[in-house]
């Protein structure tokens, strides 16, 4: 099985490709993560260090997948620049965004072309008002680049808390990394932890502008990421790590949780925050966990014991799988198109806790699950709007979650996350297998 680690061990089949061939694999450039990470902060623009197609690139699959408008400036680097250098590029399109926007701060992003060559970015680095992050996508994928250019923003913009800054009662909230999430997962978040001040690190819900307003003066403000040093503690999902990390080093504890996906795993992040912070849980969080149970009770005869394959992010996969066993459904497959440290044992924790065999594909594409639920029928695909064509080809229902989905409206305001996200992801599998829809 040349390219493949296959291991048969526990109860999942662990396989791992090498392949330097992949068709269709569930994966993104880095500087779409670094991109998503910018348009959640108020009056930051994105700046692509590269040439125009990367920059038109992201720029096309945003505003397919969000509906809205979304400005990314480019340095619009070409055949001579690239063979003399862009620096000059780069400067001048700094200065023409300030002339034109003149926003609090500026998000570089670099491409492969810019790194290839080894281009420096010291004269940028250098100004009090621009984060420059490396984000060459022939290495890592859109989550890296999402924490490399989180990393780079907590670098340049947070300072070392004071222990009398630490010790004042204004100052006492948490850290929240969303991770690579839609506006509605962070919509979702803020109203489960409403009973807490909240850093989110950064608000994605910005970019759900309403009509007449702009995602620009929306999102987190810089002055809030420079306080995040301030904070009791930095919680997140596993994409962003290195960040929360650097946090912990400016003296913030680090809190590493599953994906809030699913009632169990809600369940955990709402009792963590609250002990971390004191406060009594509120009878509204009851009230909404209440409402997704009463939703997943009424379509459980719906769901119990069908077949699920579920492809997308490592640690959403995980969360998504121990949701689908909450539901009372069989995960057969996994996949993920990364690399992830400890997803293969995340898997057999899940296999293992509900007794199930569970197929693990990692670093793989949808091709090679696309050949898995041919041999191995099964009742509904979980993923983003990239499943479609196993579904059409299949007669097999796609659950559409995260991101992208291009091929329908509103997808970016519904929740994957929260009791909501229970809800919503519940009810709506079991529209689709009942409605005999796939596609």
């Amino acid at each position: 099985m040349s390219g493949k680690q296959l291991i048969r061990a526990g109860r999942i089949e662990y396989i791992c490709e090498d392949s330097p061939l992949k068709v269709n694999p569930p994966k993104m450039c880095q500087i779409i993560g670094g991109v998503l990470l910018t348009l959640g902060i108020k009056r930051a623009v994105p700046l692509i260090h590269g040439s125009q197609g990367c920059a038109n690139f992201v720029k096309h699959l945003m505003c397919r997948h969000f509906k809205e408008p979304i400005e990314i400036a480019t340095t619009g680097v070409n055949e001579k620049f690239a063979a003399m250098g862009g620096e000059r590029n780069l400067v001048d399109a700094v200065e023409n965004i300030r002339k034109r926007i003149n926003p609090d701060i500026i998000v570089v992003n670099t491409t492969c072309l810019i790194e290839t060559i080894g281009e420096p970015l010291h004269v940028v680095e250098e100004m009090r008002d621009v984060v420059a992050a490396r984000t060459a996508s022939y290495s890592g994928s859109h989550l890296d680049g999402y924490d490399t250019t989180l990393l780079e923003v907590l670098r340049k913009l947070t300072r070392k808390a004071r222990e009398e800054d630490r010790g004042d009662e204004e100052r006492e909230f948490v850290n929240i990394i969303p991770g690579f999430v839609n506006p509605g997962d962070v919509s979702e978040l803020k109203k489960l932890l409403d009973f807490v001040e909240l850093n989110l690190l950064t608000d994605l819900e910005a970019i759900d502008a309403p009509l007449f307003e702009s995602y620009f003066d929306r999102g987190t403000k810089v002055e809030d990421i420079a306080n995040a040093s301030s904070a009791v503690a930095t919680v997140h999902f596993g994409e962003g790590e290195r960040s929360a990390s650097f946090l912990e080093s400016r003296g913030v504890e680090e809190i590493k949780m599953s994906f809030p996906v699913g009632i169990e795993n809600t369940d955990r992040l709402v009792s963590k925050v609250s002990g971390l912070m004191g406060i009594e849980i509120p009878d509204s969080v009851y009230e909404m966990r209440n409402y997704a149970l009463d939703g997943i009770i009424d379509v459980s005869h719906v769901l119990r014991g069908k077949r699920v394959a579920i492809f997308g992010d490592p640690n959403k996969v995980v969360s998504l799988a121990e949701f689908c066993f909450e539901l009372g459904m069989k995960v057969t497959a996994v996949m993920t198109g990364v690399k992830s440290r400890g997803f293969a044992e995340e898997m057999e924790r899940v296999a293992v806790k509900n007794k199930a065999k569970i197929a693990v594909f990692e670093n793989s594409d949808l091709h090679t699950l696309h050949k898995f639920v041919k041999e191995n029928p099964v009742s509904v695909i979980i993923g983003d709007y990239r499943g479609r064509y196993i579904a059409k080809a299949e007669k097999i229902p796609l659950l559409r979650v995260g991101f992208p989905v291009c091929d329908r409206f509103g997808y970016h305001r519904l929740p994957m996350v929260g009791y909501g996200g229970a809800l919503r992801m519940a009810e709506e599998m079991g529209n689709l297998i009942t409605g005999g829809y796939w596609g």
